[in-house]
């Protein structure tokens, strides 16, 4: 996917699990109950307290009433009203084994995000593309396609077939959607255009910030004085500003900075003799967002001569 990502696997007994799952179970060996997978892939375990009732005859057959529920759930009843079963669904990424409730999870290098390791029966969308897909069946998965909601990522890698249609299985990205938010699209993307017109007209437009993607608009005007040493991985937060924090776009960067000169201007008119040291210092101590602040604000035909100190103690 032109992406290079190394993941670190981990592998341990989850011992306050194991203990509190055999006491919901009534057993002193968690891997001898019964078990299945949900829907979402996660195990569920089920003890019988009677006999009488097959819960083993389907994946999603007599156990299905119960595979929803979650740890913190008590003891309900089965398809049979004479039979009555106590079930857990673990919690994704754990798995019975040898006598022990084990979590496996992977940790991507870039963010230390866990990945919980669970069963995903199905194949990727790019895996199929690859091999060729034959007209009528590439038109039936681009039809699925186009009915799934607008996630994050929805490149080929993270969509997959289950049975008859596909499914996005980003796990970091799969709770949120952005259908409402991508209707507003092109007019977002004129609000950026023609506020950037506004604050170039105001003489304080720079270069624009990289970011991840170096997308349009979102990062105009304030590339100038970033420190080069600030990155901004998160989508949310994507631009690097020169007070030395990621913003969602240059617009609240300018805020911040903005926000940033007024404090400096009421630092510059509370000098006296008796306390300029002391200014000083405090002015040295904002470092790297004074430098920019003021390099960013400091077009002399507007602000005159206010910064003379400012610039003077940095």
């Amino acid at each position: 996917d032109g992406h290079k990502r190394t993941y670190i696997m981990e592998v341990a007994v989850n011992q306050t699990l194991t203990e509190e799952i055999s006491t919901r179970l009534n057993t002193q060996d968690v891997s001898i109950v019964s078990s299945s997978e949900n829907e979402s892939g996660n195990i569920v375990l089920y003890q019988k307290v009677a006999d009488g009732i097959d819960q083993t005859s389907s994946r999603y057959g007599s156990v299905h009433p119960i595979m929803n529920r979650n740890i913190e759930n008590e003891d309900i009843m089965s398809e049979s009203n004479s039979t009555q079963s106590i079930a857990v669904q673990l919690p994704a990424g754990c798995h019975p084994n040898q006598h022990k409730i084990v979590s496996v999870y992977l940790y991507r290098d870039k963010d230390s995000f866990p990945i919980p390791y669970n069963s995903i029966y199905g194949v990727t969308l790019i895996t199929l593309l690859r091999l060729g897909l034959e007209d009528s069946l590439r038109d039936r998965f681009f039809a699925s396609f186009l009915l799934l909601p607008l996630y994050e990522d929805m490149a080929p890698w993270n969509i997959v077939q289950m049975g008859s249609s596909l499914q996005y299985i980003d796990y970091d990205t799969r709770d949120i959607t952005f259908d409402k938010d991508v209707s507003k699209a092109y007019q977002v993307m004129t609000v950026l255009m023609n506020y950037k017109r506004t604050v170039e007209d105001f003489k304080h437009c720079g270069t624009k910030s990289g970011t991840v993607y170096n997308l349009p608009y979102a990062s105009d005007c304030v590339g100038t004085y970033v420190d080069k040493s600030l990155t901004c991985p998160s989508l949310s937060f994507p631009v690097p500003c020169p007070d030395g924090t990621c913003h969602s776009t240059y617009v609240t960067c300018l805020k911040s900075l903005s926000s940033e000169l007024d404090k400096l201007t009421a630092l510059q008119n509370t000098v006296f003799p008796e306390n300029i040291e002391r200014l000083t210092d405090e002015a040295n101590s904002v470092g790297a967002t004074l430098k920019a602040v003021v390099g960013s604000f400091s077009n002399k035909e507007y602000f005159g001569d206010r910064f003379n100190f400012l610039k003077s103690s940095s």
